[in-house]
């Protein structure tokens, strides 16, 4: 299995696979800097990617994370996340978001992200493009990457 970041040659075999996704309408033509793959046995099997908040200093949000079907439960998700998170920590990002949907809740708490209130405190109003995008029924939630890294792998997708 290889994980790695994302390179031109990848393009074509991402929106191949995020077609077949929730992520069809998804613009990846330039986020391939900001994007990592995994693959097994040459197939693509998995994508995530982030986008620099850049009216946040060191702030990031994971606007995709995706693994194909049958290789899902073995941990590969949480992989996938762990090394985008180690590229986000290495460009000098300290605090992540990311929109969950019902079916990714679990995941993101077994993985130590926190869940976000909706009050809308702290200094999460002023990221106004979090919070255009959180449809009805999606959730936030952020983790600090130092805090993140301080604690064991311990989720299972």
């Amino acid at each position: 299995m290889e994980i790695r970041i994302t390179e031109l040659k990848d393009i074509e075999t991402i929106k191949e696979l995020l077609n077949k996704s929730s992520f069809s309408n998804k613009d990846i033509s330039k986020a391939f800097d900001n994007s990592m793959v995994v693959y097994e046995k040459g197939n693509l099997i998995g994508y995530s990617s982030y986008i620099d908040l850049k009216d946040k200093e060191n702030t990031a949000l994971i606007d995709c994370i995706f693994i194909v079907e049958e290789f899902r439960g073995q941990y590969i998700g949480d992989g996938l996340v762990r090394s985008i998170l180690n590229l986000m920590k290495s460009r000098g990002i300290s605090k992540v978001y990311t929109i969950s949907n019902n079916k990714t809740n679990e995941f993101l708490d077994k993985l130590g992200f926190n869940q976000v209130n909706n009050d809308l405190s702290q200094d999460v109003k002023t990221i106004k493009f979090i919070y255009d995008n959180i449809k009805e029924n999606n959730k936030l939630y952020e983790v600090s990457l130092q805090e993140y890294f301080n604690k064991p792998c311990r989720s299972s997708l």
